[in-house]
């Protein structure tokens, strides 16, 4: 049984994705200057933006494509957001919750646009929404923390720059 704010869900009344995802979408033409979209993204503090013509979603940049373009010393600069983009998830906003959760797993995206009937944006939900929405315990069966916990984690020194630190990253394939 899933729970959210006290309230019990049942597979009979489960709540849709669309209560739980952000309405408040930063998005951005296919044409903004990449520099322009990286910029956006430090001020604001967020994981991802979205690439859109009239509210019809065309792609998604996220932090851990940045980091790609950090590692592989891409340059950016007289270049547009739609070189860089990717294809995004797009899910219904009626979708279940744990149904979206098992789409952003089966597809390694950390971030959904949600759409609505017309296939126009209505929101964005990350894996994290999902997670703090979802009990956890019905996700997975129980289990030790050595079973889940990362053996080997990346450390690294202190002085360490961040393009080095980028390419180390986009070596283990960790974007946490």
């Amino acid at each position: 049984m899933l729970t959210k704010a006290g309230m019990q869900l049942t597979d009979e009344n489960s709540a849709a994705i669309g209560t739980i995802m952000s309405r408040d979408v930063l998005g951005t033409t296919p044409d903004t200057p990449m520099n322009e979209a990286l910029r956006l993204m430090s001020s604001q503090r967020l994981s991802c933006i979205v690439v859109s013509e009239q509210r019809h979603p065309l792609g998604i940049f996220s932090e851990w494509d940045s980091v790609r373009l950090i590692a592989n010393n891409t340059p950016t600069e007289g270049r547009s957001i739609s070189e860089f983009m990717r294809a995004p998830l797009i899910l219904p906003e009626s979708i279940d919750p744990r149904e979206a959760y098992a789409r952003m797993g089966e597809t390694r995206h950390w971030q959904a646009i949600v759409v609505d009937a017309d296939n126009l944006i209505s929101g964005i939900v990350t894996e994290g929404d999902l997670l703090h929405f979802i009990n956890t315990e019905h996700l997975v069966e129980v289990r030790s923390v050595r079973e889940v916990m990362i053996h080997h984690p990346l450390t690294l020194p202190p002085g360490t720059s961040i393009t080095d630190a980028a390419r180390a990253m986009a070596r283990a394939d960790t974007g946490t």
